[in-house]
């Protein structure tokens, strides 16, 4: 059971986590643990919302929760206040734990910060029975109303995917593995359950500074395992010598993941395997493609193929064009039942299979088959219709890949916008225009060019197309 796994690792005498504070011993974090864990059971809590930055607190409380039967909440740190009243409302948890500096801008009982409970001696207190939450988690995910949806995901359905990850990636105590994605991105639930179960050392990235520059942390640690959306690859393209020979696996999820970043990785360590995980908060990690060396270019098309389905899933296409392009939709017992609130429930729904009744989500992701293997073509919203043809973003932003440029194109009133990554003249931009033209057909090529600095992220380190999107419309 992924709970006894978790408190053996307790009596390792080794580091259990690294963050901005220091070294921290499995010993001590299964002191900690046992701390949140008995302070949850004597408050009889069922759910706890923390505002925490990634680190050694944060992935005790974690763990406690889980150990108690408790589901959590993560909060951004940098959340805004009419966000985070919106969420604790629909939310409505026992008990919240903030960073200390935060503590004073939440105006309601029961919220604590670490010390405070720390400095609390609840061994000695009577338990309250309280029935185990059968949620692990909860996530605020961005909403199509503008309104964060909450999510809540189970604990079978956590542990599904953790079981999956064991089998697969064989993680032990040799192992060093990154904590790069906020807490509110649920590729941190795998971070941390995968690591602190297994033994291994996990390295925080709790700063936009360390996420920027993630190569001095891979250097100085050591790291063998590495999980982040496919996007973080152009901050290692950036650093000519970056040395990556130390990562046995990456794991990249979030976001289509191109065959030309997949050959970087391969041309800097040729010895690793790579992972194209494919999954919602709505449903976790469903389906994976693993890619060697030898044969990673037989699993590639405009990007890498998203590959089978793993233990409990089934996926299907659902409105099949005459190109073979349909939207996803995903099977199975582990999907979440719905959001907390009711405005979105029709992307969930139920389907009779063999007398049995399943669980599917309508994923508005679109994908396509090409020589057995799935492959993803993109969002809703990354996709428009320009002269009656259809059109990914993705397409153009492969083709500026190829040519050698970081971009980001998007869609907005008819015409395309390439965001190109970098200081460059209006020669040089007409010059990629040119070349581009040399690439796509002409309907596809962008109707202007764009030299950007630095592309906004939001909090999961994906580029912010809102922002984009405002930036051209500002400029009109």
């Amino acid at each position: 059971m992924l709970s006894d796994k978790i408190r053996q690792c307790f009596d390792l005498d080794k580091i259990a986590v690294v963050d901005e504070y220091g070294m921290h011993s499995y010993k001590e974090l299964g002191i900690q643990v046992k701390h949140f864990q008995n302070f949850f059971e004597v408050n009889s809590a069922r759910k706890v919302m923390i505002q925490l930055r990634q680190g050694f607190d944060a992935y005790s409380i974690i763990l406690a929760a889980y150990l108690a039967g408790t589901e959590y909440c993560p909060i951004d740190v940098e959340c805004p206040k009419d966000r985070i009243e919106y969420c604790k409302g629909v939310y409505n948890p026992d008990l919240v734990i903030v960073d200390e500096k935060l503590i004073d801008t939440w105006f309601s009982e029961n919220v604590y910060c670490v010390s405070q409970i720390l400095e609390k001696d609840d061994a000695t207190l009577i338990r309250k029975t309280k029935e185990c939450n059968s949620n692990a988690y909860t996530i605020f995910t961005s909403g199509s109303t503008g309104v964060p949806k909450g999510v809540s995901v189970s604990r079978h359905a956590l542990e599904n995917f953790v079981n999956f990850g064991n089998k697969e990636y064989h993680i032990d105590i040799a192992d060093v593995c990154s904590q790069f994605s906020n807490l509110t991105f649920d590729l941190s639930v795998f971070d941390i359950f995968m690591a602190l179960s297994n033994g291994a050392m996990l390295v925080a990235f709790p700063s936009m500074f360390s996420r920027m520059i993630p190569d001095v942390l891979i250097e100085k640690y050591k790291i063998t395992y590495w999980h982040s959306v496919p996007n973080v690859i152009h901050f290692f393209m950036k650093k000519e010598n970056i040395d990556l020979s130390s990562i046995r696996i990456f794991n990249f999820a979030g976001e289509a993941f191109g065959s030309a970043e997949a050959k970087f990785l391969f041309d800097k360590n040729r010895k690793c395997k790579i992972y194209n995980v494919f999954g919602h908060t709505e449903t976790t990690f469903c389906m994976y493609q693993k890619l060697e060396y030898d044969t990673f270019l037989d699993f590639c098309d405009n990007t890498v193929s998203i590959g089978k389905t793993i233990p409990g899933y089934e996926v299907a296409l659902k409105n099949v064009d005459d190109d073979g392009i349909g939207e996803i939709v995903i099977i199975g017992d582990e999907i979440a039942e719905g959001y907390l609130s009711e405005d979105e429930k029709k992307a969930f729904n139920k389907i009779q299979i063999a007398n049995r009744e399943y669980r599917y989500f309508v994923s508005g992701d679109y994908g396509y088959l090409k020589n057995g293997n799935m492959y993803f073509w993109g969002r809703k919203d990354d996709q428009c219709k320009i002269a009656g043809y259809r059109i990914d973003t993705n397409e153009i932003d492969k083709a500026c890949m190829e040519l050698g440029m970081v971009s980001c194109t998007i869609s907005l009133e008819k015409k395309l916008y390439t965001f190109l990554l970098g200081t460059f003249s209006d020669e040089e931009m007409l010059m990629a225009k040119k070349a581009l033209s040399s690439k796509l057909e002409s309907y596809k090529v962008p109707s202007k060019i764009i030299s950007i600095k630095e592309f906004p992220y939001n909090t999961n380190n994906k580029i912010d197309k809102k922002v984009l999107r405002e930036l051209i419309t500002e400029s009109m």
